[in-house]
């Protein structure tokens, strides 16, 4: 099996030597064929990925990043059962990763090497793919200020996205769209809505704490328009914990459910977050894709459930 570190040179000078020291000491010592392949524009790796994986040889491709790095090396492994995705963690907010634990095995090379290769789910938004979680509202717009003021003072971490959650509270963003889901049809007034595999967004918040990487559904959660600037600093200490929907206060102002499949639809496009992403649709056709990414778990690490 080959191994392919997809890095992007844009990481910190210093980390990027460190992660680079790591691969080729801890390959080295393994004995494994190896390369480092430095992405150079938007989704090249998904490219490169998608290139390799034609060759029909087995391969282990580490996304060097965020969840957004995981998602392009996904999106390229997709239908190609030779090729597995592993994940280093050097993005903003590394939400995928705290599905398992322990995280600091993530960062390990050595124990990347020796993992094994699980079969999760995917969500597919139309014609591509997220790993971890699609946003709409509230928290995409703030993942769209994380995103243009990259590289400001303070702006880098999950801290970027507690900075740019205050910000965005003023005004509070509202959102009007259709969700049609197993029969039902509804027209909401949000303040934000989830679609996740995962149970975490926005750098360790608990967003939809029910969500798992392999049970086949996708986990949906809105806050109705109800929830303004007062509500959510009430709520935020709750939903960083994941314990929002116990809270008996906001029974009418929350709620979650599980699908296989769902159609998000607004009267003019309408911008999203898929996986650090920020696109925009005017109908987003969601559905699980069972199984159809092949992780890898580094050793002594596990998926976790609660």
């Amino acid at each position: 099996m080959k191994h392919v570190f997809i890095i992007n040179p844009n990481t910190v000078k210093k980390a990027r030597a460190k992660l680079v020291s790591g691969v080729e000491a801890a390959c080295g010592k393994a004995g494994v064929d190896w390369e480092i392949y430095y992405t150079d524009a938007p989704r090249a790796a998904e490219k490169r990925v998608r290139e390799l994986a034609e060759t029909g040889a087995p391969l282990r491709f580490y996304a060097c990043g965020g969840d957004g790095t995981i998602a392009e090396a996904a999106n390229g492994a997709f239908g190609f059962p030779n090729a597995e995705i592993a994940a280093i963690p050097g993005g903003t907010g590394n939400d995928f990763v705290r599905n398992f634990a322990p995280a600091e095995a993530f960062s390990d090379v050595t124990r990347q090497i020796n993992g094994r290769a699980a079969a999760f789910d995917l969500i597919k938004a139309n014609d591509r793919f997220a790993v971890n979680t699609i946003n709409i509202g509230f928290d995409c717009a703030v993942v769209d200020l994380v995103e243009r003021r990259r590289g400001f003072p303070l702006m880098n971490g999950a801290n970027a996205y507690t900075i740019a959650a205050f910000v965005k509270m003023i005004p509070m963003p509202k959102c009007e769209l259709k969700l049609e889901w197993d029969g039902r049809s509804e027209q909401n007034r949000l303040t934000l809505c989830s679609i996740a595999n995962g149970r975490y967004c926005g750098g360790g918040f608990k967003s939809n704490p029910t969500a798992l990487l392999n049970d086949g559904f996708v986990d949906v959660f809105r806050a109705h328009a109800k929830v303004g600037r007062l509500g959510f600093l009430r709520l935020v200490g709750d939903y960083r914990k994941g314990t929002h929907l116990d809270n008996p206060k906001m029974a009418d102002r929350l709620d979650c459910f599980k699908t296989k499949e769902m159609t998000i639809s607004a009267d003019s496009p309408f911008m999203y977050c898929s996986d650090g992403e920020v696109m925009t649709a005017g109908e987003l056709k969601i559905s699980v894709v069972p199984e159809a990414l092949r992780f890898v778990i580094p050793e002594g690490a596990e998926l976790t459930s609660v």
